[in-house]
């Protein structure tokens, strides 16, 4: 095991606040600081709803994450695997 993998696991146990994003169709990722789920519903909505907002408070690796060919809602949490939208209960199978 390298110093880089170590590096990275070490972020992983200490930042919960930080999701890898994965689209599970092109396996590109994508950094998203905060509550990745919730992140991705607001903006998505502020998108839409109040454009200037959208631009002016939207973490700039969200908005390349919607602005990619892909259907936001898709993504896969790297760490887990699992896809991000199952870990809000209203989207839950």
């Amino acid at each position: 095991m390298g110093l880089k993998d170590r590096i990275r696991r070490l972020e992983d146990k200490t930042d919960p606040m930080r999701y890898q994003l994965v689209y599970p169709e092109c396996e590109m990722e994508f950094t998203v600081y905060g509550d990745a789920p919730l992140e991705l519903i607001a903006a998505e909505w502020l998108k839409d709803a109040e454009p200037e907002r959208y631009e002016a408070e939207t973490e700039p690796g969200l908005k390349a994450a919607l602005a990619h060919e892909h259907r936001a809602f898709s993504f896969l949490d790297k760490r887990t695997g699992r896809p991000v939208m199952k870990e809000i209960p209203a989207f839950r199978d």
